[in-house]
């Protein structure tokens, strides 16, 4: 007797869900890239990146979760540092590859914000989501002169049960989706057009 193609999907999701669950389920150490676009924005070299406070209340090291078709949770995946850092980190590479990243001690400009959302999950399509506020402040006197709330969403396909472990795709899903903020921030006209007329510092302040 041949079998449907939809009963064998169930099947196999069946199978899957048994697995995990007589094994329990495996927590995913994963690490997110920033990868410079071709066309970005280049600005005069007076910011630094400061601090972005994480307030997802998802725990620190957080990113997502894997489940099953019918919701049981079949994999975590967490990062190797908190993901304010890894946020941080980003914003010090986008703007190094846009010429603007100055030393904390002597940046005029401070990139600051508060994580909202940063989450990769799956059920049957992996989806990542990012939204966030993005500050540029003065560093003298902490004066905010440019703050806006920005998102980003990736979704991939299906994910079939069987076809091997989907946090690879779910983990560039993820990168892509904070890509996808700091280069909206770091390329708006309001961000730039806020810097005014300041040079980059020639020594360090101390």
């Amino acid at each position: 007797m041949r079998l449907s193609p939809k009963l064998l999907c169930a099947t196999a999701s069946l199978l899957w869900v048994f697995l995990a669950s007589s094994c329990g389920f495996n927590n995913s150490i994963v690490s997110l890239e920033y990868r410079p676009p071709a066309h970005k924005t280049s600005g005069p070299r007076v910011v630094g990146a400061g601090r972005f406070a994480d307030l997802r209340h998802q725990g620190d090291y957080n990113l997502g979760t894997v489940h099953s078709p019918i919701g049981t949770t079949m994999e975590t995946l967490s990062t190797h540092v908190p993901v304010e850092n890894i946020v941080r980190n980003g914003f010090a590479r986008g703007l190094a590859a846009r010429g603007m990243l100055s030393p904390l001690n002597g940046a005029p400009y401070l990139v600051t914000g508060e994580i909202y959302r940063m989450e990769v999950n799956q059920f049957v399509h992996p989806t990542a989501a990012v939204r966030m506020r993005v500050n540029l402040v003065h560093a003298e006197d902490g004066h905010i002169v440019f703050s806006r709330v920005f998102e980003g969403y990736r979704q991939g396909d299906a994910y079939l049960p069987g076809t091997g472990s989907p946090v690879s795709a779910m983990t560039d899903l993820m990168s892509h989706a904070l890509q996808d903020v700091i280069d909206q921030a770091l390329d708006s006209h309001g961000f730039h057009s806020k810097m005014g007329r300041a040079e980059a510092p020639s020594s360090p302040r101390y």
